[in-house]
C-alpha cells in the first residue's frame, strides 16, 4: 500500500494541477561509429564497404543544431518533439574491406573507399525529427512556491521518429543528391540545467541515436547502420 500511495504522491500531490511547456535550442557535436556501407546502382554495382569511418563536421557550415518543444502534465513527467540535424561524412580515402559486384564482375578485397565512391555524405542532414517520452526531477527548489522548478534539472528521456536524410552519393561514376524518407531512428539521453534568471536555463546533455538508415529509390539505393553520439549545449525555457 505504501508503494501504491507513494505512486499516487508522485503524480498527483507533487504539484496539482501542474502544467508547463518548454522550448531548447542547442548546437554541439556529434561522433557516428564506424559501420557497413552498402551501395547500389545498377544491377552490375552493389558494393558494401565493411567498417567504414565517418566524421560529422559539427561545426562546419550548416553547422550541428537541433531544438525541441515540450509539454508536462505533471511536475516529473512529460512528452516532447525534438528535431536534431546531424550529418555523416565517410571517410573515403581510408581502406577498407570491399565486397560484392563492380562492373559485372565479382570484388572481395582491401582497398580505399574512394576506389568505387569518391563521395559518400548526409551532409544537408540525417534530419532526425523524434517524438520522446521525459522524466525530470529538479533540485534546489523553493518550497514555499511548489509550482516554480528548481534551480538544477536533470533529465532522462528516450524517443523515436522518422527521418528525412540529404544525401551526396558519388558511386559506379554516378553522382545523386536528393532528400528522401528515411528510416525510424531512436534515441536515448540526459540532460543538465541550471538556471541562468528566472525561467531561463542553461543546457548540457549527451544522447545516443541509432538509426539503420537505408534508401531505395528505383534501382539506387544506400543503407548504413548511423549509431551517433551526441554532446549538446544551448538554452531552455520553461513557461
Amino acid at each position: 500500500m505504501r508503494v501504491v500511495a507513494t505512486l499516487i504522491c508522485i503524480i498527483g500531490c507533487a504539484a496539482p494541477g501542474y502544467s508547463e511547456n518548454n522550448l531548447a535550442l542547442y548546437l554541439g557535436g556529434a561522433h557516428t561509429q564506424d559501420s557497413s556501407l552498402t551501395l547500389h546502382d545498377g544491377a552490375a554495382d552493389q558494393l558494401t564497404f565493411s567498417a567504414v569511418p565517418y566524421q560529422s563536421r559539427s561545426f562546419d557550415s550548416p553547422p550541428y543544431y537541433g531544438g525541441r518543444v515540450g509539454h508536462y502534465f505533471f511536475r516529473h513527467f512529460g512528452i516532447e518533439a525534438e528535431f536534431i540535424h546531424l550529418k555523416i561524412y565517410a571517410i573515403t580515402a581510408t581502406s577498407v574491406r570491399v565486397t560484392g559486384t563492380f562492373g559485372g564482375s565479382p570484388v572481395n578485397t582491401t582497398a580505399p573507399m574512394s576506389n568505387y565512391a569518391p563521395r559518400f555524405s548526409i551532409s544537408h542532414g540525417n534530419n532526425l525529427l523524434l517524438f520522446n517520452g521525459a522524466y525530470r526531477q529538479d533540485f534546489f527548489r523553493n518550497d514555499k512556491d511548489v509550482r516554480r522548478l528548481g534551480r538544477l534539472l536533470l533529465t532522462g528521456r528516450a524517443g523515436a521518429g522518422p527521418t528525412i536524410p540529404h544525401a551526396e552519393v558519388t558511386f559506379a561514376g554516378n553522382s545523386h543528391e536528393n532528400y528522401f524518407l528515411g528510416r525510424v531512428a531512436i534515441q536515448v539521453g540526459a540532460s543538465v540545467e541550471w538556471k541562468l534568471w528566472r525561467r531561463l536555463y542553461a543546457l548540457s546533455e549527451y544522447k545516443f541515436t541509432h538509426n539503420a538508415q537505408g534508401v531505395d529509390v528505383g534501382s539506387r539505393f544506400f543503407k548504413l547502420d548511423a549509431n551517433s553520439h551526441h554532446g549538446i549545449f544551448g538554452i531552455s525555457a520553461h513557461f
